[in-house]
């Protein structure tokens, strides 16, 4: 909810309200960044970048294992 209330905020007032710290919060930015960003205000929005960061930290450990 707070997510959906600041994406409305930063599309009412633009990007200067947005803090990586939203309410000492960094998931909460990020998540109403995202949302901003495509539109929709619905939490699967963010199975795409959890899956990308997930992809990243596999191939991350695969190649520290290697080494």
């Amino acid at each position: 909810e707070k997510a959906v209330r600041l994406s409305d905020h930063i599309k009412a007032s633009g990007w200067k309200v947005w803090d990586l710290h939203y309410q000492g919060n960094s998931p909460i930015s990020i998540t109403a960044a995202v949302y901003t960003l495509t539109g929709v205000n619905e939490p699967w929005v963010m199975l795409f970048l959890n899956a990308f960061l997930y992809g990243i930290s596999a191939v991350v450990l695969f190649n520290l294992f290697l080494f």
